[in-house]
């Protein structure tokens, strides 16, 4: 649904919504791919990579299940974009529906909210996680840190693309 919003953004006539529906139907293509590799990692090389036999077991049983969650929701995405390119009505209908201005800002404004969440939790867990935990909290530095210079990156691009 995120990957629809992102890629939806610019279509302006049926034909650029149904490309972009293409595109994001190559990507589920590549997700399912991506979370049958998990699944085959999770099994095969997860536990004998951790030494530990328990935090073996539960990392085998982690990157399964992710990848298992992967796949299907992306093979789901996929048949459901597969059948809504094949029906002229429902497509229109879909179309209408993702160029609406209200929810082009919806999906705008739930970007923006989702973003800004994911920084101040970052933030509080970063405080929180220096005083016990030195790997978390480098994890969250790095991904405040991340996420700051990609939004300063994306910003830029975009204030002189449009």
């Amino acid at each position: 649904m995120l990957f629809c919003a992102l890629a939806n953004r610019k279509a302006q006539t049926p034909e650029e919504f149904r490309r972009s529906l293409k595109s994001v139907s190559h990507f589920c293509i590549f997700t399912v791919q991506l979370g049958l590799v998990t699944i085959l990692f999770g099994l095969l090389a997860a536990p004998r990579l951790v030494a530990q036999a328990r935090q073996g077991e539960f990392m085998s049983g982690f990157y399964t299940g992710l990848g298992s969650a992967v796949a299907v929701a992306s093979a789901v995405s996929w048949f459901r974009i597969r059948k809504l390119l094949q029906d002229e009505t429902a497509l229109r209908r879909e179309y209408i529906k993702a160029t609406d201005e209200r929810s082009r800002n919806v999906a705008a404004l739930a970007l923006q909210a989702a973003g800004i969440v994911t920084v101040i939790v970052l933030y509080l867990v970063l405080l929180v996680a220096g005083l016990f935990n030195p790997a978390l909290f480098q994890f969250c530095f790095v991904g405040a840190l991340g996420f700051s210079v990609l939004f300063l990156i994306f910003k830029t691009y975009y204030e002189r693309k449009l």
